[in-house]
């Protein structure tokens, strides 16, 4: 389960830092702290559905135990990330709001972006994802 945990938060961690360096590289204008305020609402939103989902889903049909336990420490990896996402833009927010400027906002936004599309992506397939694994397999 942990090295499914550390692939999850791996993975947030490898598109936060893909979306940094493209925002970096190109002139990106410095975001609002109302963006952020908004962005904290919005995870917020998305990790109370992230979490019913993932609660929702059981062990697949003839699935390992084993392999079972990997996929749900990647789904909590991801769920780590999403909740410091939340708490990056609450920060960030306040940050933005005594008017600092700086990279600092810029790579926190591209981290609550990682975090939040792939929370969003995994609410979004988990309904399919737990219908296909409620069938049993076919050989």
């Amino acid at each position: 389960m942990l090295l499914g945990l550390l692939e999850g938060f791996g993975a947030v961690l490898a598109v936060a830092i893909m979306l940094s360096v493209a925002a970096l590289a190109a002139p990106v204008s410095h975001p609002s702290p109302q963006l952020f305020g908004d962005l904290s609402q919005i995870g917020t939103g998305i990790f109370v559905a992230f979490s019913v989902a993932i609660a929702g889903t059981g062990i697949r049909v003839g699935e390992d135990l084993a392999e079972h336990l990997n996929w749900l420490g990647n789904s909590c990896g991801v769920g780590i990330a999403g909740l410091i996402a939340i708490g990056t833009s609450v920060a960030l927010a306040a940050y933005r709001g005594a008017h600092h400027v700086g990279s600092l906002d810029v790579i926190g936004l591209c981290w609550i972006v990682a975090a939040l599309l792939m929370m969003g992506l995994l609410v979004a397939i988990l309904p399919y994802a737990a219908f296909v694994w409620s069938r049993p397999p076919t050989d």
